[in-house]
């Protein structure tokens, strides 16, 4: 059966108070705990490590909180009081993806999708909101009009490295829409951060930059800048694909791989990229993301998948070079329920966030608690931005006063990097190219005590490292 792939491998150990479905793991070499974060929350949808060490994350009913991993305090960013999420059991309508700016110090800019009514239909719609003291404002409609349904909304987003916009859109429960090029609906739209059309797009003056999908509801940049989503299927073929630019994922007319005869043909006339990974039956795979850490070497260089109606998280190991996947071990069976999303923290940290508020837990789900943000981390990662790290800077005191030592040995080239502080109020305080492997920070300047963040950002103002340093 399935759930015997990893039985050699995977020893569960409940903990006393199994209300709480706090659980310990055994695996080859590494022990692995679970702490509950954020409870009593509806319908978790995207789960993003935030550049401040928090965790951002949308509910379905149109909030936009994060919430402090270390102390567990929750604040409410954003209520949208137009998001369209009350359509009965089993919708998927609501708020849905969400992205930060790459550089949010400079750019603090956040890009939600959500759903809403206009005319009795529903539409999707992309806006981009500024971020400042604990707060959303001042929106921005990037993308408006989508097409919509109670169900097959997509829609994860992502910016890529060259600052565009990568989103899913579902196919609005219509199959004629996927293959249509004059629709959005069943893509992967590619755009500029304005929402305008980038000039190198497959087809000229449109955002339609990969077709054929179903409802993505996983995407996540990899290694090599490799771009994966994860695919509903109908109850068959579910799908990880690697996604690259005018790429036809082939539905409505293949599901799965190219492997009966009408498939073959249209795979073949239509030039269709079959995924790296199915199954059959259906496991409703959702949130996706990468595992590079050594913190779990037993998740090293793996996909990460979290599951609605398998309930479980999955490790997908990749080959050397990312375009293959080489095996699947499971985790968490049924432990949490149905799980919606998840993110990596830089200290390895895994953050789990559930979907039992969705129409389609079965009982005793929705539990008293639900829905939940769920941290797995090993025994020895208590914190989530770790001082002197072994594999990244090295900063000592800290906790400070006169002054701040930084070790940069274990980077080679620090060509064009930066140190940043910042402090509470997110107000930039330091900012100095790095010129040396060592470099000593005077204090004295520095108007208040307490608690700032440090980021190490390079060439390409992209954040490298954060860390939280405590001046006394």
């Amino acid at each position: 059966m399935r759930k015997n792939l990893i039985s050699s491998l995977l020893l569960l150990i409940f903990c006393v108070n199994k209300s709480s479905f706090s659980q310990s793991i055994a695996l080859d070499s590494t022990q692995i705990d679970t702490t509950h974060i954020a409870t009593n929350l509806r319908t978790v949808w995207e789960m993003i490590y935030g550049f401040d060490g928090d965790i951002w994350f949308t509910e379905r009913i149109g909030k936009v909180s994060k919430v402090n991993p270390i102390t567990k305090q929750k604040v409410t960013l954003l209520e949208l009081s137009n998001v369209y999420h009350d359509a009965g059991a089993g919708s998927e309508a609501g708020l849905l993806g969400m992205a930060l700016h790459p550089n949010m110090i400079d750019t603090p800019h956040v890009y939600i999708v959500y759903t809403y009514l206009s005319s009795g239909n529903v539409r999707v719609r992309l806006t981009r909101y500024t971020y400042a003291t604990n707060s959303l404002n001042n929106p921005l409609t990037i993308l408006d009009n989508i097409s919509g349904a109670d169900y097959h909304n997509g829609s994860r987003i992502v910016i890529t490295p060259d600052r565009k916009i990568i989103m899913t859109t579902g196919d609005a429960g219509n199959t004629s829409l996927p293959q249509n090029n004059s629709s959005l609906c069943g893509k992967f739209l590619r755009m500029n951060l304005d929402g305008s059309v980038p000039s190198d797009n497959p087809i000229a003056n449109s955002l339609v930059w990969v077709k054929g999908s179903r409802n993505a509801q996983g995407l996540v940049l990899g290694q090599n800048g490799i771009l994966y989503s994860s695919e509903h299927g109908p109850n068959n073929d579910d799908e990880i694909n690697i996604i690259n630019t005018n790429n036809n994922l082939g539905w409505p007319n293949v599901t799965g791989m190219c492997n009966s005869p009408s498939e073959l043909q249209f795979c073949t006339d239509s030039s269709v990229t079959e995924p790296i990974k199915t199954w059959t039956p259906s496991i409703a795979p959702a949130g996706l993301d990468f595992y590079n850490h050594t913190a779990i070497p037993e998740f090293h260089n793996s996909l990460l998948l979290v599951t609605l109606k398998e309930k479980d998280l999955r490790a997908l190991k990749l080959n050397a070079n990312g375009t293959a996947i080489t095996s699947e071990k499971i985790y968490f069976d049924n432990t949490f329920h149905r799980i919606r999303d998840l993110c990596v923290a830089p200290n390895g940290d895994i953050f789990i966030g559930t979907s039992n508020h969705d129409g389609r837990a079965q009982s005793p789900f929705p539990s008293a608690n639900d829905d939940r943000i769920i941290k797995i981390s090993t025994q020895n990662l208590t914190r989530l931005i770790t001082k002197n790290s072994s594999n990244g800077i090295k900063i000592f005191p800290n906790p400070a006063s006169s002054h701040l030592n930084l070790d940069f040995s274990n980077y080679i080239n620090l060509k064009g990097y930066s140190v940043k502080i910042v402090n509470t109020l997110f107000q930039v305080i330091y900012n100095q190219p790095i010129t040396k492997q060592t470099e000593t920070i005077d204090l004295t300047t520095f108007d208040l005590n307490g608690i700032y963040l440090l980021f190490l950002t390079d060439a390409q103002n992209k954040t490298i490292e954060t860390r939280k340093i405590v001046i006394q």
